[in-house]
C-alpha cells in the first residue's frame, strides 16, 4: 500500500487538533469528504471499543449554538418537543 507523506501543514492540524479528526481542502479552499484522524481513533471506531456516549460532549460543543438560535423556536413547542 502506497503510504503518502502529509504536509507541514497538515502535520501541524493533526497536532493542534487534540486528537480529533482534521477535515481537509482541495487547493482551491473547497471541503473534500476526506478526513486525517488518528490510528488510535480509527481503531476504537472500528472496534468494540467505542461508545456513543463518549461522543456526547462533542455533540453538546458542536450544536450548542444551534440549539440557542431564537430562529428555530418557530419549529418547537413550548415545552421544546417538535411541532407535529
Amino acid at each position: 500500500m502506497n503510504r503518502p507523506k502529509i504536509t507541514d501543514e497538515q502535520s501541524k492540524a493533526v497536532q493542534q487538533s487534540k486528537g480529533q479528526p482534521v477535515h481537509l481542502v482541495d487547493a482551491n479552499g473547497n471541503e473534500v469528504p476526506v478526513a486525517i484522524v488518528r490510528v488510535e481513533l480509527l481503531q476504537m471506531l472500528a472496534g468494540d471499543q467505542f461508545d456513543i456516549a463518549d461522543t456526547y460532549p462533542a455533540q453538546e460543543a458542536g450544536l450548542a449554538s444551534v440549539w440557542d438560535d431564537a430562529q428555530l423556536d418557530e419549529y418547537t413547542e413550548q415545552d421544546g418537543s417538535p411541532i407535529e
